[in-house]
């Protein structure tokens, strides 16, 4: 008996003091991917290692994140021809059992980051995160920043009461959730005033085997404020919410958003309420236009589009063609005036062909509708600034209802009616 436990406090100090130093290579690499990541996440960037000190127990790395398509510098308004830069400096614990706690893992991590402005200033960027890398290569990346303030050298003050935000991940980085809190900020200068209330981040998202992303997500700005010679603009409940998923009839997105209350020059009390929704969409035509619409984003300031994106307008309609319903399940404006409401459904049949067919075969495979409302007061109004919308009253296209002007349209099969009469199309030829 004794002896099967001096073979296992033996093997335990084997584990706790060899482990370490084989195990720092592993930890290395899994900071580094999860930098890449994030780089690559944010735009078009390049990651360099401009040191890494590898110890026994203990690891540090210095990183350099620059943004190729100019963004930090246009954020920080520099002239300068080198681009400024991120710089993450990182402390890894490496071992089963890490030097600085005792929950077990591969690694443990503390970054702090700081903006190179490429002028020779170096800027520290509040908070830090602190990672943990655990046995199977799962991660979970917590960043906190304290309270804090900063003033430019032109006398422009930024103040912040802080963050707690927990980002998760699997080894291979293919299932992830973010859950946080940024708390409010405030920037000052001579001329402005800018304070954002606190925001509230929470998703979670899973890459499938046909390289979509489906999860869901929603983001809560508690208020906004800004002053300027232009007047004051204020904003209360702020929320956006979506969801993405795969079904047997194809894939869906829905996005809901709202605001409690818009306020901006010259008129108040604005609020609004929005559902859309994407649906039956074949999940391989849409992985081929999502890659397509991910390469648009290293896309230069005046670049054409279509250099990086070439087969956009045959991959859309071959996307549509294989059927689809896109809605707006509704949309309420709260006006001063009144309130406006829509509601809008399209569904495409799948076309016969696999090829895709052609923007007319989609047009007539198309069956939509939509109902609008607008308030008489709203229409008196806008008909005062701008005659040209007597007519749509006139032609019928607009039917006053009590109060409410009312717009009921449907299109089918190549024929539009509107408040029941028929609306001639001039069709396309080809």
């Amino acid at each position: 008996m004794k002896r099967w436990l001096v073979i296992l406090l033996v093997t335990l100090a084997v584990l706790v003091l060899v482990s370490p130093g084989l195990i720092g290579e592993l930890a290395e690499r899994n900071v580094q991917k999860g930098i890449n990541l994030a780089a690559n996440e944010s735009g078009k960037a390049t990651v360099t290692t401009e040191s890494f000190d590898k110890g026994w127990f203990t690891s540090e790395g210095v990183y350099r994140i620059v943004f190729e398509d100019g963004k930090l510098r246009t954020v920080m308004n520099a002239e300068h021809p080198e681009l400024p830069s991120l710089l993450i400096k990182t402390t890894i614990h490496h071992g089963l059992f890490p030097i600085d706690g005792f929950t077990p893992g591969l690694a443990s991590a503390t970054s702090t980051a700081q903006i190179d402005s490429g002028m020779g200033t170096i800027i520290d960027v509040p908070g830090t995160l602190h990672t943990q890398i655990g046995l199977t290569g799962d991660s979970t990346f917590h960043y906190v920043a304290e309270k804090g303030a900063y003033q430019s050298a032109a006398g422009e003050q930024i103040s912040w009461d802080g963050a707690d935000i927990i980002f998760t991940s699997n080894a291979d980085m293919t299932v992830v959730s973010i859950d946080g809190k940024i708390h409010a900020l405030s920037v000052d200068s001579t001329s402005a005033h800018l304070m954002i209330g606190s925001m509230t981040l929470k998703g979670e998202q899973r890459k499938t085997t046909g390289g979509l992303e489906v999860g869901h997500g929603s983001f809560d700005l508690e208020s906004m404020t800004a002053s300027d010679a232009s007047g004051d603009t204020s904003l209360q409940g702020l929320h956006f919410d979506s969801v993405a998923a795969l079904h047997d009839d194809g894939a869906s997105f829905i996005l809901r958003s709202n605001v409690a209350d818009l306020d901006v020059p010259g008129m108040q009390d604005i609020s609004y309420d929005l559902e859309l929704e994407l649906a039956k969409l074949n999940p391989e035509d849409l992985a081929t236009v999502v890659s397509g619409m991910r390469a648009l984003q290293s896309a230069e300031p005046g670049q054409d589009p279509t250099e990086l994106y070439p087969g956009a307008e045959a991959d859309i309609l071959r996307l549509l063609s294989a059927g689809a319903e896109i809605g707006i399940k509704h949309f309420n404006l709260k006006l001063p005036l009144g309130d406006v409401a829509m509601d809008m459904n399209i569904a495409i049949k799948p076309s016969p062909t696999s090829t895709g067919g052609s923007w007319i075969g989609l047009l007539m495979a198309a069956d939509a509708s939509t109902n609008i409302s607008v308030p008489a007061t709203l229409v008196d109004f806008a008909q005062a600034v701008n005659p040209e919308i007597g007519p749509l009253i006139t032609m019928g296209l607009l039917k006053l209802d009590g109060d409410v002007y009312r717009m009921a349209a449907r299109f089918d099969k190549g024929l539009l009616t509107v408040n029941g009469a028929p609306l001639p199309l001039p069709m396309p030829t080809q």
